[in-house]
């Protein structure tokens, strides 16, 4: 028995080398497989490079051109913006505005707002200083009032 523990102990060690070393070839196939994989994104990077110098150079884009390009887009809107303020202006001159304004605000033509109700004396003064001659300048009404009836009973 204690042969068969000794082989026992023996194996085991044996089993844990083997262990170690098979977990040793995984993260180093792992590792190879993260090369490859490092390698192909490399080169689509290099081929994308590639790609885009060729395209800016046949194309000519150039940090000149696109800010040529952005200095006229930036001219052609101003010439915008100031064609729109043209096309906003007034077509009548703002002076006879103002004067018709400053007509219509004039404040010392405008009798005074009274303050209350007017009194019984004032109410007479006004009264008295109407006269009949200002009556006399209304047009005269045509309106026929019907005349009264009264019904007779019936019978």
């Amino acid at each position: 028995a204690r042969s068969c523990l000794k082989k026992k102990h023996v194996l085991d060690k044996c089993i844990e080398k083997r262990m170690s070393a098979l977990d040793n070839v995984r993260i180093l196939l792992s590792h190879i497989r993260e090369a490859e994989t490092d390698a192909k994104v490399l080169e689509a990077y290099r081929f994308g490079a590639s790609a885009l110098k060729s395209t800016l150079k046949t194309s000519g884009l150039t940090e000149d051109n696109a800010a040529d390009t952005m200095l006229q887009v930036q001219e052609v809107l101003d010439v915008q913006e100031e064609v729109e303020t043209a096309m906003s202006l007034p077509s009548e001159p703002d002076d006879d505005l103002e004067k018709e304004l400053a007509e219509l605000l004039k404040v010392s033509d405008l009798p005074e707002v009274p303050k209350g109700p007017p009194s019984y004396a004032d109410l007479e003064a006004r009264l008295k200083a109407l006269s009949s001659d200002d009556l006399s300048e209304l047009p005269k009404s045509k309106r026929v009032y019907p005349k009264a009836s009264v019904a007779e009973p019936a019978l």
